[in-house]
């Protein structure tokens, strides 16, 4: 007797097949998420379970920041299809960090923005980054200092000194982001870059700047606002 075929197969050949011939502009969400899902659930639906996760989350990209965890609570979701999807924001944000090598000039005030961006693809959280630089600030390497529920500034100066003297760096630019809020400096910002700015100095390592990265997606410079001198 003849295998029985796979009644799905037919279709997921269509849309595998629409996928590599044009892209995913024509795509509507659920038919993207419908895709992801074919390599962890072999024999269902994947469209149904695809517009579950959308109506539990809301958007794509509130799906694929989720937690194992949350994902797992929409029912017919797995252990092994949750981290298929967490997957994709930490693997998009190996590929956009691995265009800057070590050695990649930064002076250039987008190159540094776009690097800076780079890494908070999947922070769903507020973290500090440390950028540490050389003499004609060229990147040597970057270092996550802190994140969880913390303003730049609840870090310690000396954490951040340790990162730039352990990495030889002549020059830093350090990093935060405000999750679900703008991205002018607060408060307490202003008052940590100086702190931190005073420490960097008293090693003669120069603060190049302080970047903010607001959930809107826009950055501010505290360089570029006069809350570090030249």
């Amino acid at each position: 007797m003849p295998a029985k075929k796979n009644i799905h197969s037919g279709h997921r050949d269509r849309v595998r097949d629409r996928f590599t011939a044009d892209g995913l502009e024509s795509f509507a969400d659920h038919n993207i998420l419908e895709l992801i899902l074919f390599y962890s659930v072999p024999r269902r639906d994947t469209n149904e379970l695809a517009h579950r996760l959308l109506e539990h989350f809301g958007s794509i990209s509130a799906v694929l920041d989720a937690s194992v965890e949350r994902l797992t609570e929409v029912p017919g979701i797995t252990y092994s299809t949750a981290v298929l999807l967490h997957l994709f924001p930490a693997v998009y944000k190996r590929y956009e960090l691995s265009k800057y090598a070590s050695g990649t000039d930064l002076n250039n005030i987008n190159a540094l923005y776009n690097y800076v961006s780079g890494l908070f693809i999947g922070e769903s959280e507020e973290a500090l980054f440390a950028v540490c630089l050389d003499g004609q600030n060229r990147l040597i390497c970057s270092e996550k200092i802190s994140s969880g529920s913390v303003n730049a500034t609840a870090v310690s100066a000396g954490k951040i000194l340790d990162c730039a003297l352990r990495n030889k760096a002549a020059g830093l630019v350090i990093a935060h982001n405000h999750p679900g809020n703008n991205a002018m400096p607060s408060g307490p910002d202003i008052y940590s870059t100086d702190s931190i700015n005073k420490a960097l100095e008293a090693a003669k390592i120069m603060l190049q700047d302080h970047i903010i990265v607001g959930g809107d997606g826009k950055i501010s410079s505290m360089r570029a606002l006069g809350y570090i001198g030249y």
